[in-house]
């Protein structure tokens, strides 16, 4: 009778550790699944990662070897890298308008372009001066106070884009609006008219209708020459220029065969004096 006892205890025993034995096999494998699925991700990352530099190194040869002749102010490229094939675009970053180098009239223009009233977007541009300038106004944060801003103008150049959003009479439809023409990478406020937008060039102060029609119709021709065409643009003339000026915003679309595809929006300023050729400034992953 003991004897059957023992045994049946030794049975009862045994199922109980294959149970517990096929319990941490399946969490085994459970970890093991999770595990290759995590290293496949982050090697899909690097790869990623990998080819956004790649284009990144290449726009800045395409820039430099212009060599004699002015850097192109856009372009476009597709390479591949393994299995990811890459797609690159870029344009000069001085085809936008920046909240620090551009003066109140340019913003006004841009801001009306884009929509707002006249009176309102001469009022936003104001305020967009009165954030940068350095020496503060007390009536500035009084009438952000008034407003029910919990904040006064910085008072300081804008660090980001975003920082527009900030400014008294700006609302998220203005900003959703704006966003695509402004830039902090342009601080001398010129325009480079080869690679910006219409409604961009709609902003150059005292650039009339007709000479921007003649100006557009001329860079759409097959032989157009940039620095001839500036004296069309009058009193223009002095916002504008046909030189690359420094900074190039990229445009990267990665595709890695048929599982996924990423994107990232990078800002390099070109660095010839220093001993890397560029710097990137700003890096934004899609």
């Amino acid at each position: 009778m003991a004897a059957r006892r023992e045994r049946g205890f030794v049975l009862v025993a045994t199922l109980w550790l294959l149970a517990a034995l096929a319990t941490l096999a399946s969490i085994l494998a459970v970890y093991m699944r999770d595990a290759a699925v995590a290293g496949s991700l982050r090697e899909d990352e690097l790869r990623i990662e990998a080819a956004e530099r790649s284009a990144v190194e290449l726009t800045a040869l395409r820039l430099a070897g212009s060599g004699s002749k002015a850097a192109p102010a856009r372009g476009a490229f597709r390479f591949g890298l393994r299995d990811a094939q890459v797609d690159v675009a870029f344009v000069s970053e001085g085809a936008r308008v920046d909240l620090n180098g551009a003066p109140q009239a340019m913003l006004a223009k841009l801001f009306a372009a884009l929509g707002t009233d006249a009176d309102e977007a001469a009022a936003i541009a104001g305020n967009v001066v009165a954030w940068r300038k350095r020496a503060p106004d007390g009536a500035d944060a009084d009438a952000y106070q008034a407003a029910g801003r919990p904040y006064a103008p910085r008072h300081a150049p804008f660090q980001d884009v975003l920082e527009f959003s900030l400014v008294l009479g700006v609302t998220p439809e203005l900003m959703r609006r704006a966003l695509p023409y402004l830039t902090v990478y342009n601080p001398g406020g010129q325009i480079d008219v080869r690679a910006a937008d219409p409604l961009v060039l709609s902003a150059l102060p005292n650039l009339d209708p007709e000479r921007k029609s003649s100006f557009l119709a001329a860079r759409s021709g097959a032989n157009f020459d940039a620095a001839a065409a500036l004296g069309g643009l009058g009193a223009a003339r002095s916002f504008a220029t046909a030189s690359a000026l420094g900074a190039t915003r990229v445009f990267v679309s990665v595709a890695l065969g048929d599982r996924r595809r990423a994107g990232a929006e990078i800002v390099m300023l070109a660095t010839p004096r220093e001993a890397q050729p560029y710097r990137v400034v700003a890096w934004s992953d899609e």
